[in-house]
């Protein structure tokens, strides 16, 4: 329910294009939506699995693009969807982008450490999530690194909210552990 609330209509509809069917394990889809000025919607839709926002966010630093907004969301057929919104210098490749998500799948998945980054974590603000606020000095890639993180830890991004503050990002995350 939260994602329908987190993105737009418009990008609701590409998200149910990008689902209405359930993704093979080895297919990954994407849409990509004009957001303004230099700016863009990124949407993927694959199969979930276990690292799957740290893999398309590696894919999206990788192409020089700075994450602005990311809202995740599985359906219960195992089908998973993502919404980024991001700028750079040139617009996102559907094609491309989808192509370079599937070879992710394969591919090792590592990020570099944040030692400065200021971690709180609340278990009393959701009955069904551990809330975890993170603030760190922003720069592309930070959403990757904290998503690698999250994945060696072993706990699923159910929603992430991203946000400024001076030179710093202040990024929350709903999680929860692979068994619910």
């Amino acid at each position: 329910r939260s994602f329908v609330l987190r993105v737009t209509p418009d990008e609701l509809a590409a998200c149910a294009r990008l689902a209405a069917t359930r993704p093979r394990p080895d297919e990954a889809r994407a849409a990509v939506l004009d957001a303004g000025t230099d700016s863009w919607t990124v949407l993927v839709g694959a199969r979930d699995r276990q690292g799957l926002l740290a893999m398309v966010s590696g894919v999206l630093a990788a192409e020089a693009y700075d994450v602005r907004r990311a809202v995740v969301a599985t359906w219960l057929d195992g089908a998973a969807v993502e919404a980024f919104e991001v700028r750079g210098a040139t617009a996102p490749v559907a094609e491309t982008l989808a192509e370079e998500v599937r070879s992710s799948f394969e591919a090792p998945l590592e990020a570099d450490p944040l030692p400065s980054a200021r971690v709180h974590f609340d278990d009393g603000s959701s009955p069904w999530h551990t809330i975890c606020e993170i603030e760190a000095p922003d720069h592309p890639g930070l959403l990757h690194q904290l998503a690698t993180a999250f994945t060696a830890a072993q706990v699923d991004v159910v929603a992430a909210s991203i946000a400024e503050d001076g030179d710093d990002a202040v990024d929350t995350f709903e999680l929860v552990q692979r068994d619910g």
